[in-house]
This record gives structure tokens, sequence and C-alpha cells, in this order.
């Protein structure tokens, strides 16, 4: 919760949600911006539903403002299941000192000009792919047959590294590591 001229902010939990107290150094008269920002956790696996009723201000004369709906990357958002008291806009619409702190795309935006307003959104969500970890960009391998009946194998690689702190190898069985260079 931001806005000018804020003393403090205190919270109180009750059944439909939890109510803050917002205090002020002055009273305010006119139009007062108050920037709130939250967010919501959804279900970890599969499809749902996610509904939004805003925050109410308590005993306001008049209160608009503007919904931007986000999500994570691997949170698909499939299709608007209500909308009712809200008017869709073009994201560019929202302010810019209303987006701050928003650093992924706005996926849906509307405005509203008074409460009681509702939106639904179905929702699925994907699991994580695995990402490349290492990468071999060059190989070079080459055996030898020495007197002593031995082979021996040298291995030329260069290879990326994505994330990894430590290389491990798969050797044959009864091979034995002789020697590893790093650049």
């Amino acid at each position: 919760i931001q806005g000018v001229n804020i003393k403090h902010k205190s919270d109180k939990k009750e059944e439909d949600g939890d109510v803050w107290t917002v205090a002020l150094h002055a009273p305010q008269l006119g139009a007062y911006q108050l920037y709130v920002t939250f967010q919501k956790d959804l279900a970890t696996q599969g499809a749902g539903e996610i509904g939004y009723g805003g925050i109410k201000i308590i005993d306001a004369d008049r209160e608009t403002g503007y919904v931007a709906v986000t999500a994570r990357a691997d949170i698909q958002l499939a299709n608007t299941v209500r909308e009712e008291g809200l008017i869709p806009i073009d994201e560019k619409e929202i302010p810019a000192q209303y987006k701050s702190g928003i650093s992924v795309p706005i996926l849906m935006a509307y405005r509203y000009l008074a409460h009681p307003f509702d939106l639904a959104v179905k929702t699925m969500h994907h699991p994580y792919a695995s990402v490349l970890v290492a990468l071999i960009e060059d190989c070079r391998m080459t055996t030898t047959m020495t007197e002593e009946g031995h082979v021996v194998t040298d291995i030329d690689l260069r290879l990326k590294n994505t994330r990894e702190q430590y290389l491990r190898l798969f050797l044959p069985l009864q091979a034995e590591l002789w020697r590893t260079m790093v650049n």
C-alpha cells in the first residue's frame, strides 16, 4: 500500500478478508490516490478458475480504478468467465505510475467506475519444462592401442554449462581416469 502522506498502516483479519487501516498525517480533501498491490496464489496443478472482486474502500464517496491481470510463465489464462462492472481497455491506457513494479506482461486490462465488480478467469497450470544444463559444442575422441594391450582414449571436448557447479562423467566398466584438464 503506497500513497502520499501515509502515517501508518495496520491490518485486521476477518472472515471475508483482511481489513487494512491506512492513517494519514493530515486529513485529505478531494481526490486521493492510493496504490495497492497484492497477489493471490493459485492451486499448483491442473485447471481452475480464479475470481477477483477487487478491494473495497470503506466509507468512500466515489472510487474508480484499474485492474491489470498478469500471470507467471507456467500459468495459462484460458478465457474470461465473468467481467461484471468492468470496462476492457488497452493496457497502455493504465497510467505508468500504476504499473510500477509489474515486471511481466499485462495480459488483460480493465477500468472500473464503481463497486461491486467481478472478474473470473479460467486458468491452466503447466509444469515447468526441464532446461538444458550442459551442451557439448565440440568433441574429438582419439583411441590408441598400446603395446601392452591397453586401450587409451583421449577425449577433448568443449562444453557449455548453464548452471551446474560440477560435471559428472560416467566411464565404461573397469576404466580408469588418468587425468583431466580444464582450459
